[in-house]
C-alpha cells in the first residue's frame, strides 16, 4: 500500500506516518488475547452447530469415500485439501496488516500441521491451524470454515476480526510470510540478506536489537544483517516535544553503531537505560564512548545518516513495512524478531545445516 510522507527540513530524515504499531514485541499478553478470542468464538460456533440437526456424515478417512459420505453417498467436493491449505495460508498472511493483536498470527501459526476436514452437509471445509508463542509449550488453534465453491469465502471463528484481503502474501512456514511480489532483487552473494526495520521509539524496537545481535552471532558470515531505520508516528510524537533533529538522533546512533564491532555492547547499554522516552544526544554519545566505538567512524556516519535513512524509508515502502520492528529476509520473506531465525532457515536451509 502507498505510504504517505511528511517532508521536513533538509537536515532531517523523512517521517513516515504509519498506523498504530503492531509488532511491539510478541509477549504472553498478545497470545492470551488471541487465544481468548479464538476459544470464546469457537465455543459459540460449536454450540450453534450442535443445535442444528446432524446429518449422517462419515469421517474423511473412510476407506470407500475420500472425503466422506452423506446419507450413504460419497461426496465429491469442488476443491481438494491442497487448494484449501493454500487458500488458508494466503488468508492468514493478511492478518499481518491488521491493526490488532491478531497481526502476530501469521508468524506464530504452524501451517505444516494444519488439519483439514470436509463437511458434506454444509459444503464447507473445516480447518484448524495450531499456533503458539516461540519457546512456549502452550498451543492454541485458529479455526475457520472455507466455502468449497468459493475459496475466497473464508469465515474464521473470530468473525469480527476478519483481515482486509489484499495482495497475495502467504504463510509458508512457522514464523515466515512470503511476500507476493518482489521488484528489488537481492544482491547475488553467498550471505542471506536480513533487513531489520525499526523505529527506535516504537514499542519493542529497542529490545529487538538484542535479537538482532543474537542472530548475527548465530549465523555469522552466512547472513548479511543490517539495521534499517524507519521513523514513524512514534518518533513523530517525540519530535513534537523535542524537535525533529533531536528525535532523529536515537535512530541515527543505532544505525551508525550497528556498523561497528562494538554494537553488541552499545545495544546492551541502550537497553539498560531505555525507558520508552526521549534519549538525549549527550546520553547517546556517552553510551557510544563506553562501548568502545570508533568516534571518527561514528562521526562520519552520523553526518551522512539523513541521506541513508531516507533511502531506507523508500526500501520500507517497497516491502510494505507498516510497523516496526519487522524483518525482511532474502528480499521476500517477512518475520518478526522472535522468528527471524526461522525466516533465515526457510530462505536458505544450508545456513542452518550446522
Amino acid at each position: 500500500m502507498p505510504v504517505k510522507k511528511t517532508k521536513k527540513n533538509s537536515n532531517a530524515a523523512e517521517i513516515l506516518v504509519k498506523p498504530v504499531g503492531k509488532f511491539g514485541g510478541l509477549d504472553n499478553i498478545h497470545i492470551a488475547l488471541i487465544a481468548l478470542v479464538v476459544i470464546m468464538a469457537a465455543i459459540l460456533v460449536v454450540s450453534n452447530y450442535l443445535e442444528q440437526p446432524v446429518a449422517s456424515i462419515t469421517s474423511n478417512t473412510s476407506s470407500t469415500c475420500t472425503y466422506g459420505s452423506l446419507n450413504g453417498t460419497c461426496v465429491s467436493p469442488v476443491h481438494n485439501t491442497t487448494q484449501v491449505k493454500n487458500a488458508v495460508e494466503n488468508y492468514l498472511a493478511n492478518y499481518a496488516s491488521s491493526n490488532t493483536s491478531l497481526s502476530v498470527l501469521p508468524f506464530i501459526s504452524n501451517t505444516s500441521q494444519m488439519d483439514i476436514s470436509y463437511i458434506p452437509s454444509a459444503k464447507e471445509w473445516y480447518v484448524q491451524v495450531p499456533f503458539k508463542e516461540p519457546g512456549s509449550n502452550l498451543q492454541y488453534y485458529f479455526s475457520a470454515l472455507v466455502n468449497d465453491k468459493n475459496m475466497s469465502n473464508i469465515t474464521p471463528y473470530i468473525e469480527t476480526s476478519k483481515p482486509a484481503l489484499s495482495g497475495n502474501n502467504t504463510v509458508v512456514g512457522y514464523g515466515v510470510v512470503r511476500l507476493g511480489s518482489e521488484a528489488i532483487a537481492c544482491n547475488s552473494t553467498n550471505a542471506t540478506s536480513v533487513y531489520w526495520f525499526v523505529d527506535p521509539y516504537a514499542p519493542g524496537s529497542i529490545s529487538s536489537l538484542n535479537n538482532f545481535t543474537q542472530l548475527r552471532s548465530r549465523f555469522g558470515s552466512r547472513i548479511n544483517a543490517s539495521i534499517k531505520i524507519l521513523f514513524t508516528q512514534y518518533s513523530q510524537q517525540v519530535a513534537n516535544s523535542y524537535g525533529v533533529q533531536n528525535a532523529d538522533q536515537l535512530g541515527e546512533y543505532i544505525l551508525c553503531a550497528s556498523a561497528q564491532p562494538g554494537f553488541g555492547s552499545f545495544e546492551q547499554s541502550l537497553n539498560r537505560i531505555y525507558t520508552g522516552s526521549y534519549i538525549s544526544k549527550n546520553e547517546l554519545a556517552s553510551i557510544a564512548n563506553d562501548s568502545g566505538l570508533n568516534n571518527t567512524q561514528l562521526g562520519t556516519c552520523l553526518q551522512n545518516s539523513t541521506t541513508t535513512i531516507n533511502f531506507q524509508h523508500d526500501l520500507a515502502q517497497h516491502y510494505d513495512v507498516i510497523a516496526t520492528p519487522e524483518i525482511v529476509t532474502a528480499c521476500k520473506y517477512l518475520a518478526i524478531p522472535q522468528t527471524a531465525s526461522y525466516s533465515v532457515c526457510y530462505a536458505h536451509p544450508s545456513a542452518c545445516a550446522s
